[in-house]
């Protein structure tokens, strides 16, 4: 009688032609990861130096950025200062008897408390809004000068010269 195991097993040949396909295919993914692997490699290589070549480049634009802010800081005080030096002037010509330094200072106390633009892109239209809040607020700035004469309410209407007292001759 033959032992029934023997009879189903499978020819002595066939493991090792499973395990060589096997081995077959493991090489094929080897090679395939091993070539994807260099491709890999060789990206990286060309990162690292793009990252180097924009380092170098950051490196020689500091300098340009650092000055390109000092400019621009240095633009922006002088486009302000010409922008208030506008609006002084423009209030000077409302405001004759009013010393430009006071003017300044109005201007400045009135920009801290918000109510007015120290450095507007329109100067007429600020210099409006700041002569209504001087004019209540403030309507000692709105005399005009006086000369050495005195107040020119006082004078004589009649185009005479006015009486100066005894001793003046």
């Amino acid at each position: 009688m033959t032992d029934p195991a023997e009879t189903t097993t499978a020819p002595p040949d066939a493991p090792v032609d499973t395990t060589h396909a096997q081995l077959t295919a493991l090489q094929a993914d080897n090679a395939s990861l091993a070539k994807q692997n260099g491709e890999s490699q060789a990206a990286l290589a060309q990162v690292i130096r793009e990252r180097d070549a924009l380092k170098a480049s950051i490196g020689e634009l500091e300098p340009r950025a650092k000055q390109a802010d000092e400019l621009k800081v240095r633009l922006e005080g002088l486009t302000n200062a010409s922008r208030e030096a506008a609006l002084v002037e423009k209030l000077r010509a409302q405001l004759p008897g009013a010393d430009p330094l006071v003017i300044r200072g109005t201007l400045a106390t009135l920009a801290e408390q918000g109510r007015a633009q120290r450095y507007p892109e329109k100067a007429e239209d600020e210099a409006a809004k700041i002569l209504d809040i001087i004019k209540k607020e403030a309507p000692g700035l709105t005399r005009p000068a006086t000369g050495a004469g005195g107040s020119s309410l006082v004078r004589a209407a009649d185009g005479k010269q006015a009486y100066r007292g005894p001793l003046s001759q």
